[in-house]
């Protein structure tokens, strides 16, 4: 069972982590398509639970569209990360826990394929022939984007997974299932007791 409370502390983590996601964003946004937003979603979508995440993201995206007002870039902020997060939090989570490269090479290929997944996008707005001209002119910012997420990867990703795994569980952490558990543990040893006097008893009726 899920634990889906917002406790005091949760709370807290959450606008902390957003507000880290959004003002590295815009400590950064002088650089072309350099940016920490897709490791962090990354590493979040790893650590905490999909519902925590996912309130992260609209939280973030919120920020964005107060902060530089409505755009193209908007809605496919709204699309984009929420699809981000689910696909590594269900799909792609155990493969990187167990080999971080993987992550990596998501990060990679996501960069590379920013511009091309926001196309979509474009053609609501502008239709085929201007999203066509949006993609081929941001097509050299794709080819940073991606380079710049793997060296970003490969730089950060084992420090902070090494401290996430052993922060994060504490806040998070589900104490209704440890109680269950501990529970039915106990629960088992005098079955187990039981089950030996029973096969003691017909072993000694067997000799007579």
């Amino acid at each position: 069972m899920i634990n889906y409370k917002f406790t005091t502390i949760r709370i807290v983590f959450i606008a902390i982590y957003t507000a880290l996601i959004y003002s590295l964003q815009v400590a950064l946004s002088f650089l072309p398509n350099v940016e920490l937003v897709t490791f962090l979603f990354l590493i979040g979508a790893l650590f905490m639970p999909l519902w925590a995440i996912l309130t992260v993201a609209i939280c973030f995206n919120v920020l964005e569209f107060v902060t530089y007002g409505f755009g193209d870039w908007v809605v496919f902020y709204m699309i984009i990360w929420p699809i981000f997060v689910l696909l590594i939090n269900l799909v792609f989570k155990k493969a990187i826990l167990k080999h971080w490269w993987i992550g990596v090479i998501i990060m990679t290929v996501f960069g590379f394929a920013f511009g091309t997944l926001n196309t979509g996008v474009w053609m609501m707005f502008y239709g085929v022939s201007g999203a066509m001209a949006y993609w081929i002119a941001g097509f050299s910012f794709d080819l940073i984007h991606g380079v710049a997420n793997m060296l970003i990867g490969v730089a950060l990703i084992i420090p902070v997974m090494k401290v996430m795994k052993s922060y994060i569980p504490k806040i998070f952490k589900n104490n209704t299932n440890i109680k269950i558990e501990t529970k039915s543990s106990e629960d088992e040893k005098p079955t187990t007791t039981t089950n030996t006097r029973i096969s003691t008893t017909s072993t000694k009726q067997q000799e007579i």
